[in-house]
């Protein structure tokens, strides 16, 4: 018998700009298929990420070196750090977090409150700069 695979589909919901800096929200979607062509399951979860500037002090730092080093406060706490995000996105330096953990929903989880998330990250992110 033959596993079951899996398909997973990479939607950019919204983009925008906050106080000069990009981001944008993602739906991420896992199909799981079983030995007919018939979907099984589907799975999916929201991630935001927001594009560092060169200049800033957090440009190509990993996220653990960020939550090390200062207290950013977002949904379930950073966990990316790339230069880019799939290939729906510019090269740059990314930071994010996603809605995948326990008690997550999609109904908790809106593409607006992901929003509000990446809006509330960048405040941070600009708060930081200054200092």
């Amino acid at each position: 018998m033959k596993e079951k695979e899996k398909e997973m589909k990479i939607k950019t919901e919204l983009k925008g700009n906050h106080l000069g800096m990009e981001y944008f929200v993602v739906f991420i979607k896992i199909e799981t298929y079983g030995i007919s062509p018939y979907k099984i399951s589907p799975l999916g979860h929201r991630c935001g990420y927001v594009k560092i500037p060169s200049n800033h002090h957090f440009y190509q730092k990993n996220y653990n070196w960020i939550d090390d080093n200062y207290d950013i406060e977002v949904h379930g706490g950073l966990t990316f750090s790339e230069e880019k995000v799939g290939s729906f996105s510019e090269n740059g330096w990314y930071i994010g977090f996603d809605c995948a953990h326990y008690g997550d929903t999609l109904e908790t989880c809106t593409k607006e409150y992901v929003e509000s998330q990446c809006k509330k990250l960048i405040n941070q992110i600009k708060s930081l700069e200054e200092k």
